[in-house]
């Protein structure tokens, strides 16, 4: 989420980094396997984001997840709102 202010959201720009986000998601995530293998990570560490879990899994590193709360259910409204597609 892109924030105008701690207490306003900036929607229209949230959801071009969203889409933008979207139309590039393969190639990054072909970037990160990449790295991962080059680099022999062994122990992938995220705080609320998921999308780093995909890599670990597809190259069985062992992975933590610290937060307490995801971005999903904040981005579902969104979705469904704007006719974006799944995130």
């Amino acid at each position: 989420m892109f924030q105008k202010s701690s207490i306003s959201l900036d929607i229209e720009l949230t959801l071009l980094e969203l889409k933008k986000f979207q139309s590039q998601k393969e190639k990054i995530y072909q970037e990160e396997i990449k790295f991962l293998k080059e680099n022999k990570i062994d122990l992938l560490i995220s705080d609320s984001a998921s999308f780093p879990f995909l890599f670990a899994n597809q190259l069985g590193i062992k992975s933590i997840f610290i937060g307490n709360f995801t971005w999903d259910f904040i981005y579902s409204r969104l979705v469904a709102k704007f006719s974006i597609g799944a995130i």
